[in-house]
């Protein structure tokens, strides 16, 4: 089969719409991201509140994201949309006049944190459910691979310029800037032409109270050995891997010996550009690769290089074994994002990528709050390497006892 076109999703409209806002807004949310960690580590010194403000924004995440996910699935997933990205524009204002007026603390980091997950709770399924319905079939998996692009290659941006810009105009700049950039998706998303959505089968959801909902939707992935076998993959992933972003900080003032907010941005470019790189992989050979042999050596070879970053020194080396490791994560997430998709059918799909945004995005920052007790007792290196080895061993554990189960998983 010949190689796929690296760009064949821009060709639709609509996509390509969606494509730009999101490089643009989630720039924005890195770029906030490096400045709020920031603002937190100097507050109070500690690793241990990095941790709680990561916890905080678990909680919504973990409970929310599967009635949003449902609610996505019987509703126009556009206006959905533009409420989100409305109200998270709002939030980053706040917190860039906190900043600049002197006034803000810890606890003001955590109510909106937490008010921003409780959003991204119902954001992040309606976004990704919204997918098939911008591309054709054939294209989906192209634009999965893309779409990773507009997270990724924003993570290298945002963070790059995270200490030229606070140096040239003030940190509450950043937040200001992260506001601004949810326009461009809301631009995005008012512009878009899309067909009627299909009739519901079997169940129309509108008719099935949120319980039932959420409860078919459980079942369903339950009843399914292939996505509960990724589903479970990804927790492993997040929860004792992927937290090693929350601890940069850490490494930041502590190994390197530096502290200051331009190679805290450095320290999450990197693993951004190289996230960049194997989107841009997966986005060339989307038609053609292996899915399965994908998820293990993503998965593994993403543990692997965050155990070799937590002994790693001086600062150039670590950002070179992060930018491996940010291509390696890129590989393992984007394809079992396309997996799931694949495998979901149309009426379930919203609740299926719920399940997608609790262990992405809710599952990593619970398991920050372990990491940074462990940091602060013994060690930001132990932390970090110990929960890279954890991962390591219970998704080599699963993908072994699940042999058939991957069998049957779409190449």
């Amino acid at each position: 089969m010949p190689r796929a076109d690296t760009f064949a999703a821009l060709r639709h409209r609509n996509f390509r719409l969606l494509w730009v806002s999101l490089l643009v807004s989630n720039s924005g949310t890195w770029l906030q991201s490096v400045a709020q960690d920031y603002v937190v580590y100097k507050l109070t010194g500690r690793a241990l509140d990095l941790g709680f403000v990561n916890i905080v924004r678990a909680v919504p995440l973990i409970l929310l994201a599967f009635v949003g996910g449902t609610i996505a699935d019987r509703v126009d997933r556009r206006k959905m949309l533009l409420f989100t990205q409305t109200a998270f524009a709002l939030l980053a204002g706040v917190l860039g006049v906190l900043v600049q007026t002197g006034r803000v603390q810890v606890w003001h980091v955590i109510v909106l944190s937490f008010l921003g997950a409780t959003l991204l709770a119902f954001d992040q399924p309606a976004r990704q459910s919204l997918l098939p319905s911008l591309v054709p079939k054939e294209d989906l998996a192209n634009a999965i691979a893309l779409n990773s692009i507009t997270y990724t290659g924003a993570a290298a941006i945002g963070p790059a310029i995270a200490g030229p810009l606070v140096a040239l105009v003030g940190l509450p700049s950043a937040f200001y800037l992260n506001g601004l950039s949810f326009g461009a998706v809301l631009f995005a998303v008012a512009a878009m032409r899309l067909p009627a959505p299909p009739p519901r089968k079997v169940v129309d959801p509108a008719r099935e109270s949120v319980g039932q909902a959420i409860t078919s939707g459980l079942r369903y992935v339950a009843a399914s050995p292939p996505l509960l076998l990724l589903v479970s993959l990804l927790c492993a992933f997040s929860f004792f891997a992927a937290p090693y972003q929350t601890l940069l900080p850490v490494f930041n003032g502590r190994v390197f010996a530096s502290g200051d907010v331009g190679s805290l941005g450095w320290l999450r470019a990197a693993p951004g550009l190289g996230a960049l790189l194997g989107g841009f992989y997966l986005a060339r050979g989307a038609q053609t690769s292996q899915k399965p042999r994908l998820v293990f050596v993503g998965g593994i070879g993403f543990c692997a290089a965050i155990l070799l970053f937590s002994w790693s020194n001086p600062l150039p080396v670590a950002l070179g074994v992060l930018l491996v490791a940010g291509a390696l994560s890129t590989v393992f997430t984007s394809t079992v994002q396309t997996l799931l998709q694949r495998l979901a059918d149309e009426r379930m799909r919203g609740r299926v990528m719920s399940l997608f945004t609790i262990c992405v995005l809710g599952m990593w920052p619970l398991g920050a709050l372990p990491l940074s007790w462990v940091s602060d007792h013994f060690g930001v290196r132990a932390a970090v390497s110990g929960g890279a080895a954890i991962a390591a061993l219970l998704i080599v554990t699963a993908l072994w006892r699940a042999r058939r189960a991957i069998a049957s998983l779409p190449s």
